[in-house]
C-alpha cells in the first residue's frame, strides 16, 4: 500500500508542476524569512533557526500532510476501500505517514542546499545526530497516525493541525525556552516536543541543552518508543464503528 500511494502522488506531482514547486518553495520561503528575522534580533543565531524551520518541517507538515490526505480520502467516501484494502485502515493509516513525513524530509532539502552552510556541527557529534533524526521519524510517524486515525473518526483534520501546532509553538520551537514567560516555559518542559527540537538541534547548532548529553538523547528515544508502544497498543485494542463515517460527505 505504501508503494501505491507514493505512486498515486507521485503521479499527481508530475501532473501539477505549479503544487510541485509551491511544496518545495514554502518551507524555503519560512527559512528566508527566518534570516530575515535573525538579522534584527540577538537572541537567537542564524544557524538555530535554520535548524529550527528543518526539525519542524519534519513533525508539522508529516502530521499535517497525513491528516489532510486522510480527510480527503474520507470525504471522497474512500473509507470502505481504505478499510478492505490489504492490511486494512492501519496499514492505510501507516503507509499515509510513512509517504507524508517522506514529503516532510524532502522538504528540507532545499533549505539544507541554500542555508545548510549556516549549520555546522562537530562530527564527533555524528552518531548522535543519526539516532536523533531517526527518533524524530519515529515520532513524526507515530503522531501522523495517531492524526489520520482521529481525522477518520472525526471526519476533519483541523484538531490535528491545530494539536501539533500548539505542541511545537509552546516547544520553543523557533526560540529558546528561557526567552518564555515562566508559566509558559512551565508547559514547555512539560511537552515532550520541547525535547524532541531541542536535542536534535543543539547536536546541529551547539547551544546548551535543556538537559545534559547523553540525558536528552535517550529522553528522545524513549519518547520514540513510548509512542511505537502507544500507536501499537491503539492498533489493537481499537475497534471501528465505521457505520457512523460512511458516506458522510
Amino acid at each position: 500500500m505504501t508503494r501505491t500511494l507514493w505512486y498515486r502522488y507521485r503521479r499527481t506531482l508530475f501532473r501539477s508542476p505549479v503544487d510541485t514547486v509551491s511544496m518545495f518553495v514554502r518551507p524555503v520561503i519560512l527559512a528566508a524569512l527566518m534570516v530575515v528575522f535573525a538579522a534584527f534580533t540577538t537572541s537567537v543565531s542564524l544557524a538555530f533557526l535554520v535548524a529550527s524551520v528543518i526539525i519542524v518541517n519534519i513533525l508539522v507538515n508529516g502530521v499535517i500532510g497525513t491528516a489532510y490526505e486522510v480527510r480527503n480520502d474520507v470525504s471522497a467516501g474512500q473509507l470502505e476501500v481504505m478499510a478492505l484494502a490489504p492490511g486494512g485502515l492501519w496499514k492505510y493509516l501507516r503507509s499515509q505517514a510513512y509517504v507524508q513525513c517522506g514529503f516532510a524530509v524532502a522538504q528540507t532539502v532545499p533549505i539544507w542546499l541554500i542555508f545548510g552552510w549556516t549549520i555546522t556541527f562537530d562530527v564527533s557529534r555524528l552518531l548522535d545526530v543519526v539516532v536523533l533524526l531517526i527518533a524524530t521519524w519515529v515520532v513524526a510517524v507515530c503522531l501522523a497516525i495517531l492524526a489520520g486515525a482521529r481525522t477518520v473518526v472525526v471526519g476533519t483534520f483541523t484538531l490535528a493541525s491545530f494539536s501539533i501546532g500548539i505542541a511545537v509553538a509552546l516547544g520553543g520551537a523557533y526560540y529558546p525556552i528561557t526567552l518564555l514567560p515562566t508559566w509558559v516555559q512551565v508547559v514547555a518542559r512539560a511537552n515532550p516536543v520541547t525535547y524532541v527540537v531541542d536535542a536534535l538541534r543543539t547536536r546541529l547548532v551547539g547551544v546548551e541543552p535543556l538537559l545534559a548529553t547523553p540525558i536528552d538523547l535517550f529522553v528522545v528515544v524513549g519518547c520514540a518508543v513510548i509512542l511505537v508502544v502507544i500507536v501499537a497498543a491503539f492498533t489493537r485494542g481499537f475497534r471501528w464503528d465505521l457505520s457512523k463515517v460512511v458516506g458522510r460527505g
